[in-house]
């Protein structure tokens, strides 16, 4: 019997199929890896490291909006956040320079504009996020006279609204604008109360697992299992034989 060859008309088909199982892999690692350091355990880094190196070579080649799923493009939007938390919090050993508070937040709010779905926590951790760069900020100042820590909550609220050019963007963020008696730091404190400071890390993982709930499965996977999700398992198989898997 001759050997099905894979169509070279679908390498590219079959390179988005890699990145998008290597997103989950390394999500899922990360993850686990971050709970595991909660709970006092210690973890090898290298598979890791090699996961998340491997798809940032990738992606410098496929991670075009116009080709990929908003599932893909969503999944990559988690693996940079949850890279950035991990290692702003030091849970991978190569903290980069730039994980700072406000590319965390910014991550964040691009990760949760992404998803068709969101968990009930996004409010809460974002309200943490947005007092945690006012906190970095207001550390980091040399102006005189030092401002307020007020000040730098609206400074941040301000930046996040001219960092983010898209209009999704913007209407998610006047979401987060209390009402007019209301003042903006009030508002914000208010929103972080839901969700004990002690309890962020754990809450931001929790956040992650359930928005990876809602994200479909590798396709790699749904083709092992012999059923793409909005195929008939027939028009699996011959997907299957048209990209030589």
């Amino acid at each position: 019997m001759d050997r099905e060859e894979a169509d070279p008309n679908t390498q590219r088909e079959v390179d988005v199929l890699i990145l998008d199982y290597l997103l989950c892999t390394a999500i899922e690692l990360l993850i686990c890896h971050g709970r595991a350091r909660i709970e006092g355990q210690r973890q090898d880094y290298q598979d890791i490291d090699w996961y998340i190196s491997t798809v940032e070579t990738i992606r410098t080649v496929l991670l075009d909006p116009d080709i990929l799923s908003n599932d893909i493009c969503t999944k990559d939007r988690l693996l940079k956040f949850t890279v950035t938390f991990c290692q702003r919090y030091d849970f991978l050993q190569n903290r980069d320079p730039e994980a700072t508070a406000m590319t965390l937040l910014v991550n964040f709010l691009a990760l949760c504009e992404g998803a068709e779905s969101l968990p009930a926590l996004r409010d809460a951790i974002f309200a943490h996020l947005i007092m945690e760069a006012a906190s970095e900020e207001l550390a980091a100042t040399d102006s005189q006279p030092i401002p307020e820590y007020d000040e730098c909550i609206h400074r941040v609220h301000e930046a996040i609204g001219q960092t983010l050019q898209s209009k999704g963007k913007r209407d998610y963020l006047k979401y987060f604008q209390p009402s007019c008696d209301l003042p903006l730091e009030v508002h914000i404190q208010s929103m972080s109360n839901k969700l004990p400071t002690a309890q962020l890390v754990s809450a931001v993982f929790d956040f992650l697992i359930d928005l990876m709930k809602s994200l479909n499965p590798p396709v790699l996977l749904q083709l092992e299992r012999g059923k793409l999700d909005g195929l008939t398992r027939e028009e699996t198989r011959r997907l299957k034989d048209k990209i030589g898997i």
